[in-house]
């Protein structure tokens, strides 16, 4: 796992962001190019220090390490309205993929058939 934490550097240390990856398996690995992929899990920056740079300096921080431990490529999963889209686009990610949701529904279409 790989752990980043900015801080402030006045007496009191504050942590301002953190930025986490690991590497993993992928779990469509029979159609994926690289079966073992590096992920950023986890990019969190205090308001306050937004637009100040940090965000890109923990991102970097974490794929370049990633890079250095034989990853091909780096993906990170992020909603679709979230404004961090722009930010992770800005610093080398493109969209690839698209993940699926559905919501919960008070009644399925199908659930008075009986499936086993």
């Amino acid at each position: 796992y790989i752990f980043y934490v900015a801080e402030t550097d006045d007496a009191f240390r504050k942590i301002i962001g953190i930025a986490t990856g690991h590497i993993g398996r992928r779990d469509e690995a029979e159609v994926a190019k690289y079966d073992v992929e590096g992920c950023v899990d986890e990019m969190c920056v205090a308001k306050e220090y937004r637009k100040s740079g940090i965000g890109k300096k923990l991102l970097d921080a974490v794929c370049n390490e990633l890079f250095e431990r034989g990853m091909q490529f780096v993906f990170l999963g992020v909603a679709v309205n979230n404004k961090a889209v722009k930010f992770y686009e800005d610093n080398g990610f493109k969209i690839k993929s698209h993940w699926m949701v559905k919501e919960k529904e008070e009644k399925c279409a199908n659930q008075e058939a009986h499936v086993k």
